[in-house]
């Protein structure tokens, strides 16, 4: 309940998707008109991560992602026949990552139910990137690339946190990668794993 001094958004953000939620999991969309939408208002912690918009978004879809799982997880937990749940909240984790040249902008997205990797094409063919593999063994992500620029290229990591027990890893010449902005350079090896 105390604001984050980092990672923050507008409460819009999240009550949209919260409402978007709840309209999807009872269907009950064709009912709902614009009049309807805009008197509907839901009410968020205040002083917390959700009251203060974040200065550019950065944090808008990731905490989202949270939100939106979690309202799906609370609806199943009341509409639930038996008293007591037998589960328990799961975060379900997603990469999101940015790569940069002076030519080119690929926002990416890894996720269970989903891969997103925008402008990846024009990163490999106008030959900044070197594709080397990239593979999906049913829920799992293999990406390895080298860097063919001498210097202009940037990854910027959004989300990714470090957990013992998680295998995904975002590797730069072996070395692990958390969340930040790293600068690459020719013949820098980029391995992804995500499951």
């Amino acid at each position: 309940t105390n604001l984050a001094t980092e990672m923050h958004t507008s409460s819009h953000v999240i009550e949209s998707a919260i409402v978007k939620k709840i309209i999807n999991f009872y269907q009950i969309g064709d009912y709902f008109t614009q009049s309807i939408l805009d008197k509907i208002k839901i009410i968020l912690p205040p002083r917390s991560i959700v009251s203060k918009p974040h200065v550019y978004g950065s944090f808008n879809y990731e905490l989202q992602q949270v939100c939106s799982q979690l309202c799906d997880y609370d609806i199943l937990q009341l509409n639930l026949h038996t008293r007591k749940s037998q589960t328990s909240f799961e975060y379900a984790n997603f990469l999101n990552f940015e790569i940069h040249t002076e030519s080119c902008h690929a926002n990416n997205l890894l996720s269970t139910q989903a891969v997103l990797l925008n402008n990846f094409e024009d990163l490999i063919s106008n030959k900044s990137i070197k594709l080397i593999k990239m593979k999906r063994a049913e829920t799992a992500y293999h990406i390895l690339f080298e860097v063919n620029l001498d210097s202009g290229i940037k990854v910027n990591i959004k989300n990714n946190y470090y957990s013992e027990s998680s295998q995904n890893v975002f590797k730069v010449n072996s070395e692990i990668l958390l969340r930040g902005e790293f600068n690459l350079k020719k013949n820098d090896l980029v391995e992804i794993f995500w499951s």
